[in-house]
């Protein structure tokens, strides 16, 4: 159990309503705490290629398991896209 949860339990003369009021702001930083958790998570798979270069082995490897085991895609990466793209007609050369 939360210490805060506890301490409003064991707060003499504490109302429904304090107990109510108590247990709205716990929601409230439960939801931004999932958020945040949420935001953590995503922003490593938003990271450049260079920077990912430069991470340590081990810090690839812990955002590769974040970001469901995907590297970031490099320079020859884009270059072949964009070439495949000229190729179909759809850039221009």
């Amino acid at each position: 159990m939360r210490p805060y949860l506890l301490l409003a339990l064991l707060l003499p003369g504490c109302t429904a309503a304090d107990y109510a009021g108590v247990q709205g702001l716990i929601e409230v930083k439960r939801q931004f705490s999932d958020t945040e958790a949420s935001v953590l998570v995503a922003a490593p798979c938003a990271m450049t290629y260079g920077a990912w270069t430069r991470l340590l082995p081990a810090q690839r490897d812990g955002v590769a398991a974040l970001c469901g085991g995907e590297q970031p895609r490099g320079f020859d990466d884009a270059l072949a896209d964009v070439l495949t793209l000229r190729q179909a007609g759809l850039l221009p050369e």
